[in-house]
């Protein structure tokens, strides 16, 4: 999802205030993985208004790919926060381990500035078309329990909360 300034954002959290937040991420593993869009919807709109308006926005970047200006905000972004995470010792360990786990080399963190450098408008939509498709995707909507009211949001009953139901 990029960041506050990306147009999924804007649109669903700014501009409509359908949602009160987005994100996206993967998890770092050698072997292929998910990735996961997840967002909290504002009172009042529903799951189905949303992933609407998502799939709208993700088939735009299929068939178009995105703006360049787009691609170079992220690219700053991604080499500001890898660099940001050099600066520690701690910091410069968890990288080169996380490089030896995922890629298995950890040298290989030594060419990420290179390769992001690389990135180009079309490489993203050729990554949108292939895995951004909705035939391929799981949707998990998870509701808050109906019978409970807004003043006992704050007090642990020792059940489960709203997510059970959907992860056992």
């Amino acid at each position: 999802m990029g960041s506050m300034s990306s147009p999924i954002y804007r649109d669903l959290v700014i501009e409509r205030e359908l949602m009160s937040g987005i994100s996206g991420s993967v998890t770092p593993f050698r072997d292929p993985g998910l990735y996961e869009i997840g967002g909290s919807l504002q009172r009042g709109h529903s799951a189905t208004e949303a992933l609407e308006i998502l799939d709208a926005h993700l088939e735009h970047v299929r068939r178009q790919g995105p703006d360049a200006v787009a691609v170079e905000r992220t690219r700053s972004r991604l080499l500001t926060s890898f660099y940001g995470n050099l600066r520690t010792a701690n910091g410069k360990a968890s990288s080169l381990g996380e490089y030896e786990t995922t890629a298995g080399d950890y040298r290989v963190l030594f060419d990420a500035p290179d390769e992001i450098h690389k990135i180009t408008a079309r490489d993203l939509q050729a990554v949108a078309e292939r895995y951004l498709q909705t035939s391929g995707r799981t949707v998990i909507i998870a509701e808050p329990d109906e019978s409970q009211d807004d003043s006992d949001e704050d007090e642990d009953d020792g059940q489960d909360g709203p997510l059970s139901g959907v992860l056992h």
